[in-house]
């Protein structure tokens, strides 16, 4: 079979015909790999508008920069995911709370920061409805996951507290 040169049936060098296979391998590989598509570009089964809900914090004066309409591009899981656009703005101080003698809560603005506050986003945006929830740009968006939205004038992150169907 391999004869005193190293050829197997006296024609193909043993080692050159496994460089060869392992070539050929790597490129079906290869192949194999780039063909599959994650679930998130595969089982697109409708694209509809959806709402979601974004709580972040921040340090800000001026809270009108925030405005009904604006568009603002999404970041998911540090990633670019495409446009939202802003349906509802909620701006709220940043608040200590403590409990006095009495047993009733006292909240007060914090002063450590001034500047500090709790923003609610309610974003629209164009999403596809996989089996497995909504999918924005490549990227899934669910209850938890960090999205960071900017603008020329700002950029937050925050983290998603409601996903629902428009």
């Amino acid at each position: 079979m391999i004869d005193e040169n190293g050829k197997l049936f006296g024609k193909v060098n043993i080692i050159d015909a496994g460089a060869f296979l392992l070539i050929v391998l790597g490129f079906l590989g290869f192949f194999v790999v780039r063909s599959n598509r994650s679930e998130a570009q595969s089982n697109q089964v409708a694209t509809k508008t959806i709402q979601f809900d974004l709580f972040a914090q921040g340090n800000f004066k001026n809270p009108k920069v925030f405005r009904v309409g604006d568009q603002v591009a999404l970041n998911i899981r540090n990633q670019p995911a495409g446009m939202a656009t802003i349906a509802k703005v909620q701006v709220d101080a940043r608040t200590v709370s403590f409990l006095p003698a009495d047993g009733k809560l006292k909240s007060f603005p914090d002063p450590d920061a001034p500047y500090g506050k709790k923003i609610t986003f309610t974003l629209k945006a164009d999403a596809s409805e996989t089996p497995n929830g909504y999918v924005i740009g490549g990227a899934k968006i669910k209850i938890g996951i960090p999205v960071e939205i900017e603008t020329a004038l700002y950029s937050l992150k925050g983290s998603t507290i409601d996903v629902r169907a428009e």
